[in-house]
């Protein structure tokens, strides 16, 4: 019996579901966070939160649902941009919150997918 040089390609039930969650969770973020910034203009610069940084994480949100979308596509650079925007997401709550532990939890999405992604990698193109 040969192997099939286009495997069938199946996500698995963890993948699909990560990918469903990060899709919503990233969806979700993006709302929220321009309705902050939304919020903030309305009533003033009155948080220790830059309007700009709202923007910006929306826009990484935005940036990381183009991602898991690619992913779910079977596409690798869906991999490459969700790991690109969550370090732009890094920088952005390294400068903004100044915290560290903090600014790191916005890893731990990506790493999971990472590791869910691993197995399946040579059947992306």
């Amino acid at each position: 019996m040969s192997i099939s040089a286009n495997p069938l390609r199946e996500r698995g039930i963890w993948l699909s579901g990560w990918l469903i969650y990060m899709l919503l969770a990233n969806l979700w973020t993006a709302y929220r966070l321009i309705d902050a910034y939304v919020d903030w203009e309305s009533h003033g610069s009155v948080s220790y939160i830059p309007g700009w940084a709202f923007l910006a994480l929306a826009a990484v949100s935005v940036g990381a649902v183009i991602g898991v979308v690619l992913v779910w596509l079977w596409k690798r650079a869906g991999l490459y941009i969700v790991i690109a925007v969550a370090a732009s997401a890094l920088i952005i709550n390294l400068f903004v919150l100044q915290a560290g532990a903090a600014a790191f939890i916005g890893l731990i999405g990506p790493a999971i997918l990472f590791a869910l992604v691993r197995p399946k990698w040579h059947m992306f193109i």
